[in-house]
């Protein structure tokens, strides 16, 4: 029995046995009691010692093999009862070990384990009152919230109506723009025509202009010599001046020269002016459809009359400086020549000079309105 109790208790889950101890200890402590009296008393009979009279009753004396072989039986019998013994002992001792654990734990369930239920549940109570809390304090902000979307909520939809209306008076005012725009490209593109045809046929003045320069330089310089000639030819001793003379031509040879070179860069940067005017053209015709592109054209036609601007200016410039410097030369001249003659004939030569100025500057200018 003790040995099937054990047994039962190694196999079943401890929650269980805890259960069914608690409510049978006493009948666990009568098994106890009745089990080991009847081992002692089994155990007691059979290590009574045989009574020869009972042996001789109950084996025959012709059969010694069989009382020998009784022999060797009650001996196995009787050390397998010692063992018994020891064992039922085992048994008692690890009984009285569990049942003191036991003891501990009815103390533990029934002192112990009720105030820590108490505790959970009042920790249980706290938690679910701080919940409770917790969940009207978010339903009261979360309600706020809503009332608070809803205001802003209308708010954005009179914001977005007001918004749409003006949408729709800027897409009317834009419509209205566009149709300005178009006009405005036509303008421009009948500007632009005329501009190109005025820079053409400046081009081709612009083109011819060095050449007629080369011209008048050439008469000139001509003129000049002739005039030198005639007037040097009287005088022997103005030979140094003469020479002085000639190094002056030779120095404003050389700023007609520079004059050249300005005007090839006035030829250049009018090549330039056409890469730009085809430039734009090109951009015409990519950015028709774009509004903005009116402005920027706007801008290069201004800058462009600018530009025009500035040649002519460049231009008025040059023609000046040629005029000064054959104002130079004549001034130079007429100092040389009035060192040496009489008034007579320094008033012939200053009248002469003027009138050959005169005539000199009538044909640049002449030309120049041409330009």
């Amino acid at each position: 029995m003790l040995q099937i109790l054990a047994i039962t208790t190694n196999s079943l889950p401890k929650a269980v046995l805890r259960k069914d101890l608690e409510n049978s200890p006493k009948l666990i402590r009568r098994v106890k009691s009745k089990d080991n009296a009847n081992l002692r008393n089994s155990t007691g009979n059979k290590n009574k010692p045989i009574s020869k009279i009972g042996t001789r009753d109950r084996i025959p004396s012709s059969n010694s093999s069989v009382s020998r072989s009784t022999r060797k039986a009650a001996v196995d019998h009787e050390a397998r009862a010692k063992i018994l013994e020891s064992r039922v002992f085992e048994l008692e001792a690890k009984l009285e070990i569990m049942t003191k654990k036991l003891s501990r734990a009815d103390e533990l369930v029934t002192i112990i384990f009720p105030k820590i239920l108490e505790k959970k549940e009042q920790q249980c109570k706290n938690i679910e009152e701080t919940s409770l809390e917790k969940v009207a304090f978010l339903t009261s902000q979360a309600a706020l919230e809503k009332a608070i979307n809803a205001e802003q909520i209308s708010m954005l939809q009179k914001d977005h109506e007001k918004s749409a209306a003006a949408l729709n008076s800027r897409i009317v005012e834009q419509s209205k723009n566009l149709s300005e725009f178009s006009d405005a490209l036509n303008k421009s593109k009948q500007v632009q025509k005329e501009l190109k045809s005025e820079i053409d046929e400046r081009d081709s003045i612009i083109a011819n202009f060095p050449k007629r320069l080369e011209k008048i330089a050439s008469e000139n310089e001509k003129k000049i010599s002739e005039e030198v000639e005639r007037r040097l030819k009287p005088f022997v001793e103005a030979k140094s001046l003469a020479e002085s003379m000639k190094f002056e031509n030779e120095e404003k040879a050389k700023q007609n020269k520079i004059l050249r070179e300005k005007n090839n860069r006035i030829v250049l940067e009018n090549e330039k002016f056409r890469e730009e005017i085809e430039k734009l053209s090109k951009f015409m015709h990519i950015a028709e459809d774009r509004s903005e592109m009116i402005e920027n054209i706007k801008t290069d036609n201004r800058k462009l009359k600018i530009e025009v601007e500035t040649t002519r200016q460049r231009l008025s410039e040059v023609e000046a400086e040629k005029n000064l410097l054959n104002c130079s030369l004549d001034e130079e001249k007429f100092r040389a020549e009035t060192g040496h003659r009489r008034l007579s004939t320094s008033f012939i030569s200053n009248h002469e000079c003027s009138t050959l100025d005169e005539t000199v500057f009538h044909s640049f200018n002449d030309d120049s309105t041409n330009v």
